[in-house]
């Protein structure tokens, strides 16, 4: 018997999960029971929202790198910027920001 011939099988094949879980086998046999214009539509159905789940993740993924970038970058700057004042403190001859200085280095 071919994939396309048994609605089962070609369920199996076709991988949903929901929240990172496939669909159990008892929910596929149900489906596969359903008259085969129901299966159809059910099927098609399931298909656009396993894509718009994909592209939603991909889209949310690509945000939190874009934030975790983002609050590196602040950190960087906040101790480059505290970096030069203690710099510019220490040239200024004040003694606290020089040890605290050489203590950037310890």
């Amino acid at each position: 018997m071919a994939l396309a011939d048994d609605p089962l099988k070609r369920l199996r094949s076709l991988g949903w999960a929901a929240d990172g879980h496939e669909l159990d086998e008892e929910v596929l046999e149900a489906i596969a029971r359903l008259p085969i214009r129901s299966r159809q539509k059910l099927v098609a159905w399931l298909d656009v929202m396993s894509r718009e789940l994909e592209r939603v993740n991909a889209r949310l993924q690509q945000e939190a790198e874009d934030a975790a970038t983002i609050d590196l970058d602040a950190a960087a700057a906040g101790a480059e910027g505290r970096y030069d004042a203690l710099r510019r403190a220490a040239e200024a001859g004040h003694v606290d920001a020089q040890h605290k200085l050489a203590g950037a280095y310890e």
